[in-house]
């Protein structure tokens, strides 16, 4: 019985060690990251917003990214409502007649075959810009993301950029807690980056190039899963280009997003 403890004993210790040296050697790749900027503001952009009963949200994100700097003519916004429940739909086709100045499309999702994944895929179908960027409903940021995110994009000239996404507005002991853990894997996957180990990333500020989008089939074999329209979807762009996955730490390319306010929320 004391041999099996101190084998116990031993084996989480191992893991303690690796595990640390694992977050000091991302710490250190993530504080080498750096923004480098450019000026050139011609590369085409589709932002896709797959919405399912987001008529609390979805009104403030589009006027967040209606508010950016990059050119609006070089941009398009494209709303897919995944079978909503409320008024999303309706609330969106509101903001595209009073905003018809910028190019916005609202689609419906397939009611039969519902999904984020199914939503992006119907999108891309018909997006016309040459980078997709995805981002979620319930998000807002800064006028500057649009133009940070693709300034860096061209620099680097990445396959897939990797944004990172903070909580905001935390005020209970529990969001907080919730915002600690998720700047934590933000970093940690930011660092890894540095090393062109891709280990993790957030479809709510995700950019790609819609030609190796196609080029690695999509989600294809991995439609059956219920979530991976960003992590599953990274694998298969690091399977194809290993060194082609980057991320970006600037804080003008913060999304940000709510912490929930209980467990079962």
């Amino acid at each position: 019985m004391e041999l099996v403890i101190e084998i116990i004993v031993g084996i989480a210790f191992l893991f303690c060690i690796v595990y640390s040296f694992l977050i000091l050697k991302y710490s250190i790749g993530f504080k080498k990251s750096i923004a480098l900027k450019i000026t050139n503001y011609s590369t085409s952009i589709s932002i896709i917003i797959p919405a399912r009963n987001e008529e609390r949200n979805i009104i403030n994100c589009l006027n967040s990214i209606c508010k950016q700097t990059y050119p609006k003519e070089y941009f398009e916004i494209v709303v897919i409502d995944d079978s909503s429940e409320d008024s999303t739909y309706q609330l969106v086709q509101e903001f595209l007649n009073s905003n018809k100045d910028l190019r916005i499309t609202l689609l419906k999702g397939d009611k039969n075959n519902f999904g984020k994944k199914n939503a992006i895929k119907k999108t891309i179908e018909i997006a016309k810009g040459d980078l997709i960027i995805t981002t979620d409903a319930d998000c807002t940021m800064n006028e500057n993301w649009l133009s940070s995110m693709v300034n860096y994009y061209q620099r680097t000239n990445a396959k897939m950029l990797v944004g990172p996404v903070s909580y905001k507005d935390e005020n209970t002991a529990f969001e907080k807690m919730q915002s600690l853990e998720f700047m934590a894997l933000v970093a940690s996957g930011g660092g890894a980056l540095w090393y062109n180990k891709a280990i993790m990333c957030n479809g709510a500020n995700l950019m790609y190039s819609k030609e190796v989008f196609n080029e690695v089939h999509g989600f294809q074999d991995i439609e059956n899963t219920t979530t991976g329209d960003d992590v599953l979807l990274m694998y298969k762009f690091k399977n194809k280009y290993p060194l082609g996955i980057k991320f970006l730490k600037d804080r003008d390319a913060i999304v940000y997003t709510k912490a929930k306010s209980s467990l079962k929320e």
